[in-house]
């Protein structure tokens, strides 16, 4: 069957489970795409402020290999100073490659420039150990290398307090792009749930209707109105259920039709026979009303049938003798009991019996 429940009832699922799809891939993306601003954007922040770590104890490390060599150990200090010289240049060149905000390669251009005279001034100062004294040394160090050593410092702190409040900026940034992303698949939820659950009550009313109408119809058919008929209107099981209803309403209707006329044929043939009886008959119903007199009882109580139809038999025969007894032996106050009542019609005197 092309058009069964069970297709519809899948397609009402396939519908809920493609809104609910909809609604997860749009928040992964939305996901996704706060994951991949954390990475790029404060990744790359944070990568400058740990470079820009790295470089401070590079000119840490260097200032404290020229204390080293100041107090005559010139072979330590200069393996020191040229290891920390390498470190340095690896990590420049890294944050040199990394720049993400305005300014930041001009402070990193300025870092250069000092850590350039920074080592001409130590290669200044081995120059002049050559023919001065070691007081002369530590003052031409506390004049020009120590001078050095804080200016770079200095632009090394900008250039870290640079990234750091552009990395807070920016936190901030997806913070509100968080909520916002929050709110979005918030309201595409509820977008997907109305929508969902509207499409599921229409669909579900839809197929349903039929199953109600059928419904209505039984009832119908129950109370007596067997030419009821159940609407057919798709070609599912609740649609064959209702053929194959309209098909038994249709054989009860014809079937009582055919009772009704057998019915009424043996009714007109009783009367007939009744009609027939050479003594007077008379039937009544529950409420002692006269249904029927044959010919005989016409004549002997001079009555014709538009007199006698549905009038009680005392507005017909004023016989209240007649009346009492057969109220009475419908009420089984005469079982077994025979009474003569006497009757006169025309000078005649008649007995019932």
């Amino acid at each position: 069957m092309t058009n069964s429940l069970k297709k519809k009832f899948t397609t009402i699922y396939i519908t809920l489970v493609v809104i609910i799809i909809i609604v997860g891939i749009v928040s992964t993306i939305n996901m996704y795409k706060i994951k991949t601003s954390t990475d790029i954007f404060i990744g790359n922040n944070y990568k400058s402020i740990n470079t820009i770590n790295n470089m401070t104890n590079c000119i840490y490390n260097q200032d404290k290999a020229i204390l080293i060599y100041l107090q005559g150990n010139k072979e330590e200090a200069l393996n020191l100073f040229h290891v920390n010289d390498d470190e340095f240049y690896k990590w420049f060149y890294i944050e040199k490659g990394n720049i993400t905000e305005p300014g930041e390669i001009e402070l990193i251009d300025t870092v250069n420039l000092q850590y350039i005279e920074f080592s001409k001034s130590f290669s200044s100062l081995q120059d002049y150990n050559n023919g001065q004294n070691h007081e002369e040394l530590v003052k031409i160090y506390e004049k020009t290398i120590t001078n050095d050593v804080v200016l770079i410092n200095k632009s090394l702190q900008e250039l870290k307090q640079l990234n750091e409040d552009a990395m807070f900026k920016k936190q901030q940034m997806l913070k509100a792009n968080g909520n916002s992303s929050i709110y979005f698949v918030m309201f595409v939820s509820i977008i997907g749930a109305i929508i969902g659950g509207s499409i599921a009550m229409f669909l579900t009313n839809r197929y349903f209707n039929p199953i109600h109408l059928l419904i209505n119809a039984v009832k119908s058919v129950k109370e007596g109105n067997l030419n009821k008929q159940a609407p057919v209107i798709y070609q599912d099981e609740i649609g064959l259920l209702a053929k194959e209803f309209n098909n038994m309403t249709n054989r009860l209707h014809d079937f009582e039709k055919n009772a009704e006329d057998y019915l009424m044929a043996e009714k007109n043939k009783s009367l007939s026979i009744i009609k027939s009886i050479s003594d007077p008959i008379i039937l009544l119903d529950n409420e002692y009303k006269v249904q029927f007199i044959n010919d005989e009882g016409q004549n002997f109580f001079d009555i014709n049938e538009k007199k006698f139809t549905n009038k009680a038999l005392l507005e017909i025969i004023n016989l209240p003798e007649v009346y009492e007894y057969i109220r009475c032996e419908t009420n089984l106050k005469y079982e077994d009991k025979e009474k003569i009542i006497e009757i006169k019609r025309n000078n005649k005197k008649y007995f019932l019996i």
